[in-house]
């Protein structure tokens, strides 16, 4: 086998181990953060039910914002993303909600949103993608709000 060929050979190697060593690290974490991310699912779960009871579906991206602050790491920002997922399924429906919500197909449209939110919300950096990409799914299930 020639020079080239050989580069070629260990250029996949490394990439063929570097996608098993990051399969397996990734594979360790959940492992090793299994019982805490299922308890903050629950918990999470029965923290937006308590707060879907006294408000509407437009209250909850604002919840879920000062919810966001407080989290630290990826198991928190999971369970703040099914906080979201709960809470708009849970609330009072919001005839606002879903008005002027791009399609969650459309990326571009969909980013401008959600920075144009954020904005509005007082939070013109450190937006967390996971509040208002809940709204757009949810959304675009739902039949069109008519006024």
């Amino acid at each position: 086998m020639n020079t080239a060929g050989r580069v070629v050979l260990l250029i996949v190697g490394l990439i063929l181990g570097a996608i098993v060593l990051i399969g397996g690290l990734g594979w360790l974490w959940f492992h090793n953060n299994e019982q805490a991310l299922r308890q903050g699912a629950e918990q999470a779960d029965a923290e937006a039910r308590r707060y879907a009871q006294n408000h509407e579906q437009s209250e909850c991206a604002g919840e879920a914002l000062r919810r966001a602050d407080a989290c630290a790491d990826m198991a928190c920002r999971i369970g703040n993303t099914l906080f979201m997922n709960t809470c708009l399924s849970q609330a009072r429906s919001s005839a606002e909600l879903c008005r002027e919500v791009p399609a969650p197909g459309e990326i571009l449209a969909l980013s401008r949103w959600a920075v144009k939110q954020c904005a509005a919300a007082g939070r013109e950096s450190a937006c967390p993608a996971e509040i208002y990409s809940p709204i757009a799914e949810y959304c675009a299930g739902q039949q069109p709000v008519l006024p």
